[in-house]
């Protein structure tokens, strides 16, 4: 154990913490991309959701008059 606390010397790291870290990393670019594909599919629904609305409203109106 050095001095500081720390089980290795300032500034260098065991290889299974750089290991532990690049995994992390690894998980996070993963969920940050699955996240922002399952947003941009969110929106896409959202938009064809409006388009049948619209249609169907317009659809409807012109079938029963008002």
């Amino acid at each position: 154990m050095f001095p500081n606390g720390v089980g290795c010397i300032p500034g260098q790291y065991y290889q299974k913490d750089v290991m532990k870290f690049k995994n992390k990393d690894k998980d996070g670019l993963f969920r940050s991309i699955f996240t922002a594909y399952f947003i941009l599919l969110l929106h896409v629904f959202l938009l064809a959701g409006t388009g049948v609305t619209i249609i169907f409203s317009k659809e409807f109106t012109t079938i029963f008059p008002g």
